[in-house]
């Protein structure tokens, strides 16, 4: 028995492959996942205005992380809102 087990796991390890995908970064949510017609997956990442942000209104990281697959990006990062608003006297401070 501990042999068959020790067979599969080098069978497992020696026909995986290493699995990528993409990451939205440590600042930044999902907002949309899609499929393409050929099945290709793609990934919509956005920054919301409540977090994501340091004090000086710079975006807290850009490590969002996407590859290509067959010439195709297999995400992106929204533009609609990558600046913060401007704050005001009136803001909650926190």
């Amino acid at each position: 028995d501990m042999i068959f087990i020790r067979e599969l796991i080098l069978i497992i390890v020696t026909i995986s492959r290493p699995l990528r995908g993409s990451f939205c970064g440590e600042s930044a949510i999902p907002f949309s996942f899609e499929a393409l017609p050929d099945g290709q997956p793609v990934l919509g990442c956005a920054r919301p205005t409540c977090f994501g942000w340091n004090a000086d209104g710079k975006p807290f990281s850009q490590n969002a992380q996407f590859y290509s697959v067959n010439k195709i990006a297999d995400g992106f990062m929204r533009k609609a809102f990558d600046m913060p608003r401007e704050r005001n006297d009136d803001d909650a401070r926190g």
